[in-house]
């Protein structure tokens, strides 16, 4: 294995109907939305971080299906999909907590 891709995923709660009142592009850790970076709303206090590898097939060499190929295995590690369980059911709890103010 020549390469690795490392997939960090914030997620974090937007308020409902906050509309442009938190517009944000290209601040801090905050990226724009879509290919294209277009300002998104950012989220507020609340973010839980999760973190996953995987080697990229195609040694020296890869290509961009072997990057994808990494990046679908990095989803699916935090999905839960595979033996590595990232993303668990309290963690989820925690995450769906934020909309009615849980911390």
């Amino acid at each position: 294995m020549a390469y690795r891709v490392r997939v960090i995923a914030d997620i974090d709660w937007v308020p409902d109907g906050s509309g442009n009142t938190f517009m944000g592009q290209f601040q801090g850790n905050n990226p724009g939305q879509g290919g294209v970076e277009q300002p998104m709303v950012v989220g507020m206090a609340q973010t839980r971080r999760y973190t996953v590898a995987e080697g990229i097939p195609g040694g020296d060499s890869p290509t961009l299906a072997n990057i994808n190929t990494a990046l679908t295995s990095c989803v699916a590690d935090l999905a839960a999909a595979s033996g590595t369980v990232v993303i668990t059911a309290a963690e989820l709890a925690i995450i769906q907590g934020w909309s009615s103010g849980s911390p």
